[in-house]
């Protein structure tokens, strides 16, 4: 007869039935019944062990944790599922916008599947108040999501907020309803030297001022001010200054004289160049009534000269296509003709060169020119010759 076996020890993976786990010892050949934990169900192998001469057979019962698996739909409903689905796990309903959640906030999978009931229902706003001087306009009793209430006041009264309410995905309207006011404004103080247009003597909410200035004078903020439902103005009223315009700005090469810091209308800033540099652009300008000059200042450029036209029957050679203050031209002629002018010229300070450019001549003018320095190469010979040579004399 084979020994017996004492209570099995387990390694967590399965328990002991209630039944067994209550027995201290189990005869040879005798079964102890296993279950899966909490949570665990059986997926394949047999629930049971067997005393085997005072050993127990290997545990050949596998568990599985439970899967609730996806949640029933629900109308306007989806699942966040950060935990998955099984034994355990927690799932967070979430409402679709202008729904509201009815029920727990989460929901556990147990044995039993899903824990707790919920739905989304329509979110609902109470309607508001009645309004003092006021009506308003609702699509319904009991507004939902997105239900717009208008608003309207009595004659003399004007709305102070907006004029249309919506119910919004919290159960609250988008902003507080409105109250019906008579608003006014008191007229603006008077404008030194300037002016201003009101509709009535005293204005109410939205009546607009309008201000304009006397001549070389300019607004110095807003051109006009509207009375606001605060009766207030939605801004401070403007005042009347002179004219001014900005001095302008350094001229490269250059430089100005301004009557004083601040130039104001009709004053005239005058511009000049350094050595070598001319101006670009009107030598003054002046500041006009609308606080701009009635030109853009000038800029002080180096000097430059065109180049000569195309030397016929010669050439000229410059040190670049845009010859500049200094600059030298030089100029020579093709064979068997001679230049008429200087052989070369100077760009000047004044965009000019300091003399024409030469002509190159030819032909019989040519031969004449020849002869010509051949009779005067002779003369001058026969000159130096007499002077070298002494007149014989007679002494007595």
């Amino acid at each position: 007869m084979g020994k017996d076996c004492s209570l099995p020890v387990l390694n967590g993976t399965v328990v002991l039935s209630s039944e067994s786990i209550l027995k201290n010892s189990f005869p040879d050949n005798s079964k102890a019944f296993l279950e899966c934990p909490k949570g665990q169900e059986r997926k394949y192998g047999p629930p049971f062990i067997t005393c085997l001469n005072g050993d127990w057979s290997d545990v050949k019962l596998n568990c599985t944790k439970i899967d609730c698996g996806e949640p029933k739909s629900s109308p306007h409903m989806t699942y966040i599922k950060r935990d998955g689905t099984l034994f355990g796990a927690y799932i967070q309903p979430v409402c679709e916008r202008g729904y509201d959640l009815e029920g727990t906030a989460h929901r556990q999978c147990l044995v039993s599947g899903w824990s707790g009931n919920v739905e989304c229902i329509l979110t609902t706003c109470e309607l508001p108040d009645p309004v003092e001087h006021g009506r308003f306009i609702t699509p319904k009793d009991e507004p939902v999501f997105n239900d717009t209430i208008e608003f309207s006041c009595d004659e003399n009264y004007v709305l102070v907020g907006k004029s249309s309410i919506t119910c919004s995905d919290y159960g609250e309207y988008d902003s507080p309803p409105p109250k019906c006011k008579v608003t006014t404004c008191k007229l603006p103080d008077p404008v030194e030297h300037g002016r201003f247009i009101t509709p009535k003597d005293e204005p109410v909410f939205n009546d607009t001022i309008e201000f304009s200035c006397d001549e070389n004078y300019v607004l110095v903020g807003n051109s006009s001010i509207t009375c606001s439902d605060y009766g207030e103005y939605d801004s401070p009223p403007p005042k009347c200054k002179v004219t001014t315009c900005e001095l302008p700005d350094p001229v490269e090469h250059g430089r100005f004289i301004a009557p004083r810091d601040e130039p104001v209308f009709n004053d005239v800033i005058t511009f000049s160049c350094d050595e070598n540099y001319v101006l670009v652009g009107n030598s003054s300008i002046t500041c006009s009534d609308y606080g701009e000059y009635d030109s853009p200042p000038p800029k002080c450029k180096v000097t430059t000269c065109e180049l000569p036209d195309p030397v016929e029957h010669g050439r000229f050679i410059a040190p670049r296509d845009e010859p500049v203050f200094n600059d030298v031209i030089t100029f020579s002629c093709d064979e068997n003709y001679v230049l008429v002018g200087n052989s070369s010229i100077t760009c000047s300070d004044y965009g000019e060169y300091d003399s024409p450019p030469p002509k190159c001549k030819g032909g019989s003018w040519n031969v004449t020119l020849a002869w010509t320095l051949v009779t005067l190469v002779t003369l001058t010979v026969a000159v130096v010759v007499l002077a070298c040579y002494p007149k014989e004399g007679k002494s007595y």
